[in-house]
């Protein structure tokens, strides 16, 4: 925090690996609606210097382009951790299973309590809630300290975000997007 007062980009991202299973893909990025996360930023930092964007050639579905990968070719996404830079291309890979840390998806997603740090809509956008509940509910997968794919272990970490892990990859390689 003591560059508090400087602007700096941050930037989010997302892999493409290639295994011998198939391709998974870590994060989602960013949703199209952002309005709420940028609310939440503006009252937080006391003016409009820290807001979230995305421009059209950053959105996953043209990375994945970029790479020759259409998002029905996409066998696993994962997860980490839950938030809305995470989660919100979810809806474009509809035959993808869905791997969430088992620990995170109870104290990020299902647990009634409030959250102690972030409005749920913020972090985990209705339309993104519904569609998983809905739609995607028979690819979710809950994991732990596990292989999802062929030469892909997670590892719940805590760091950050209750729901965050770490990608390891055993034997996997990365495939650029």
């Amino acid at each position: 925090m003591r560059d508090f007062d400087k602007w700096h980009r941050l930037s989010f991202y997302s892999f493409l690996f290639e295994t011998e299973s198939g391709l998974a893909l870590l994060n989602t990025g960013l949703p199209g609606d952002l309005t709420l996360r940028n609310d939440f930023l503006r009252k937080w930092a006391g003016s409009d210097r820290c807001k979230f964007t995305v421009r059209e050639e950053e959105k996953i579905e043209r990375a994945l382009e970029r790479a020759g990968v259409g998002p029905n070719e996409v066998r696993a996404v994962i997860i980490s951790p839950v938030q809305d830079y995470t989660i919100g291309g979810l809806k474009t890979f509809r035959r993808a299973e869905i791997f969430f840390s088992k620990r995170g998806w109870f104290e990020d997603v299902v647990n009634p309590l409030p959250s102690p740090f972030l409005n749920r809509d913020i972090y985990l956008p209705k339309e993104i809630r519904s569609y998983i509940f809905e739609e995607a509910w028979n690819r979710i997968r809950l994991v732990e300290d596990q292989e999802v794919m062929e030469g892909l272990r997670v590892k719940w970490t805590g760091c950050h975000h209750r729901s965050s892990m770490a990608l390891l990859q055993t034997q996997a390689r990365e495939k650029r997007a």
